[in-house]
């Protein structure tokens, strides 16, 4: 739920920048605007999946313009261990804090970082893990009545496919399937055949709306695709099924479900990523907006 409301904001951010989020935050006490912004932020600057370098994505980008408002609001909280990393990240710049963009030269570049760069990346284990962060971001808005009633509330207004969007979320943030097919197919099964299903769809839906039917193929998602035919099949989108279907066929058999071998040897946009990507034309963006929350509905698998 916290998430769902740090998505509000967040998409301000994306359509009026900092000013935008100033706004939307504003809207807010300080107890809920405290916890937004960290929510917020966390968005930006945090990955889905935890890397080594996504204190070097903060401190490189505008929102590392925020960090000491970001440290008292950690120690307010009660995250000190998040708190420590980012001080201890600020104390690496000098005395003197500096603006993005000098922060981002005196990091290096992605493939050459400097020693500050490195030093930087190291901090990642003293801050901790994605989980970490949402977990002390969930202790305090459980301990804080205004947030709790505030959230509740929200809660109660949300229809069934936010609620399933939620879930679906959760999942891909949970499970990321890589590696040959035995290990794929394996990864999935731990799943219940129905939130295995919404996850296929709504994974290769997502990737498909923001890049077409390439990115998907393209993507770590990919390893997914002979699934993602058979769940499209289970909520009966046979013509989506049939496209991704297409897809895999265009690709040396049996399909490889490992990025870097299913593409070995190639470099650069290729005749076949043309023919991936007209897939797209055909592809009913609305039919699986329709389909997947009926199908769940069915299931029972809606979030209370």
């Amino acid at each position: 739920m916290l998430g769902q409301l740090g998505d509000e904001t967040y998409l301000e951010t994306l359509q009026g920048g900092d000013r935008a989020r100033r706004k939307a935050l504003d809207a807010h006490d300080e107890a809920r605007r405290r916890l937004l912004e960290l929510e917020v932020a966390l968005r930006i600057w945090f990955p889905e999946r935890d890397t080594a370098e996504f204190l070097k994505v903060f401190f490189a980008g505008p929102v590392g313009d925020d960090a000491p408002a970001m440290v008292a609001s950690l120690e307010a909280m009660g995250a000190d261990r998040q708190a420590k990393a980012l001080k201890a990240g600020m104390a690496l710049f000098g005395g003197r804090y500096p603006a993005s963009d000098k922060r981002a030269k005196q990091m290096g570049s992605w493939d050459k970082p400097s020693k500050l760069g490195l030093a930087v990346q190291a901090l990642a284990p003293e801050f901790g893990t994605r989980r970490d962060f949402t977990e002390a971001l969930g202790r305090y808005a459980c301990a804080t009545e205004s947030v709790r009633d505030w959230i509740a509330e929200a809660r109660s207004r949300m229809g069934d496919d936010e609620r399933l969007n939620w879930a679906v979320h959760r999942l891909v943030v949970a499970y990321h399937f890589n590696g040959g097919a035995e290990e794929v197919a394996a990864g999935l099964a731990k799943l219940p055949e129905p939130y295995r299903v919404v996850y296929l769809v709504r994974l290769a839906a997502g990737e498909v709306i923001n890049g077409g039917v390439e990115q998907f193929f393209s993507n770590s998602s990919g390893a997914t695709a002979t699934h993602a035919v058979e769940a499209f099949r289970t909520i009966g989108l046979d013509r989506h099924a049939d496209i991704l279907a297409k897809g895999v066929a265009m690709f040396p058999q049996p399909y490889e479900p490992d990025r870097t071998k299913r593409y070995a040897g190639e470099s650069g946009w290729s005749a076949r990523d043309d023919a991936l990507s007209a897939l797209t034309d055909d592809w009913d963006y609305d039919a699986v907006e329709r389909a997947a929350p009926v199908y769940a509905r069915r299931e029972g698998i809606v979030p209370e």
